[in-house]
């Protein structure tokens, strides 16, 4: 990412690390100026046009000096004898902000002394027709089956319907929405060609990066017409636990189990009181009864019939009376098991990061 791109990872984790509601920032018109200008130099789209935002809710920061120049603040501060720290690194031109803070700014305002204002009114009219794009985007997405609940999935089938433009801006925005940095236009055209044009039985494995945390490995892959965004998967830790009555049972891979209980839903209470409930990982071969009068499947079948992918097979923790698979987390209950509609069960969630 660039020694000045690591740096600022390294100050928001800083800065998040406080629990808050709001971190409030001295970012100026300046600063704004500046921001603009690399990203154009770095080809960047609208988003990246728009500058930074006044009010940025998902990432709980304000910057309401964003329309005041550097110099007033200035005088503002030796007016009232206000002190400051300078960064010795401030004035390395070799670093590409202060190269365009020190060089191209004080050129540009040379010829177009109003430059910086004339540049905060541009960035909020991009801001304007960023917010539109994604108004676009998220109805797009919505068509695509984006779930806020499960925002690392999208359904692939429609949005190979749309046009390129609208293709591009729908995939740009579920990667925000997922905390990943943005491709370039060459890497956008590589993820559509294989999300979109691949043969259906490719294994698609493309790397991205998350840009609250680069170190994290993360990757695009497709399966059953869906794409989506896989956490780099932790070395598998076999799970064998008894369920104790929480409501929520954290596993060894982040993911969670909800306990809850709902009418007309999962394991019929009556029937369970007196067991014990333990869960348990895969181990190959489970067999499953969902429907009384039908035979029990094979829990391989079940889960590529529930379009599982893969990768997430492995992790799914069952749960298991004694030595007999009882239900299937978000898929099915045993049929012997399985509440009425018009009683209370229990019913269990696996909740994904």
């Amino acid at each position: 990412l660039g020694i000045e791109a690591v740096s600022r990872e390294a100050r928001y984790l800083a800065l998040h690390s406080n629990s808050t509601d709001f971190i409030m920032l001295a970012h100026h018109q300046d600063d704004q100026a500046e921001t603009l200008l690399l990203q154009l130099a770095r080809g960047a789209g609208v988003k990246g046009l728009a500058g930074m935002a006044a009010i940025d809710a998902k990432r709980k920061l304000l910057r309401p000096l964003l329309n005041v120049p550097c110099t007033a603040l200035e005088v503002y501060a030796k007016q009232h004898k206000l002190a400051w720290i300078e960064d010795e690194s401030n004035s390395d031109t070799h670093f590409d902000r202060n190269f365009m803070r020190h060089a191209v700014l004080p050129t540009l305002n040379k010829q177009y002394p109003a430059i910086t204002q004339t540049i905060s009114r541009t960035t909020q009219q991009l801001a304007q027709a960023s917010h539109l794009l994604d108004d676009l985007a998220e109805l797009d997405a919505k068509v695509c089956e984006f779930d806020l609940c499960e925002p690392s999935k999208l359904w692939l089938q429609p949005l190979a319907n749309l046009s390129v433009a609208r293709i591009n801006n729908c995939l740009r925005w579920w990667l925000f929405q997922n905390n990943l940095q943005m491709p370039s236009d060459a890497q956008l055209r590589q993820i559509v060609l294989q999300l979109l044009h691949a043969k259906a039985d490719s294994a698609i494995k493309i790397d991205v990066v998350n840009k609250v945390d680069s170190l994290k490995k993360v990757t695009l892959r497709r399966y059953q017409h869906f794409a989506y965004v896989v956490q780099d998967i932790a070395p598998f830790k076999p799970v064998n636990l008894l369920w104790q009555g929480e409501e929520i049972v954290v596993l060894p891979d982040n993911s969670y189990l909800n306990f809850s209980k709902k009418m007309g839903e999962g394991l019929n209470l009556r029937s369970i009181e007196s067991t014990k409930l333990r869960i348990k990982n895969r181990e190959g071969g489970e067999r499953f009864q969902p429907e009384m009068g039908r035979p029990s499947r094979d829990l391989k079948v079940m889960l590529q019939t529930h379009a599982m992918p893969p990768w997430q097979r492995s992790q799914l923790p069952l749960i298991y009376i004694d030595e007999k698979l009882v239900l299937i987390p978000n898929i099915a209950v045993d049929a012997h098991l399985k509440v009425s509609a018009d009683e209370l069960g229990l019913s269990v969630d696996w909740v994904r990061n």
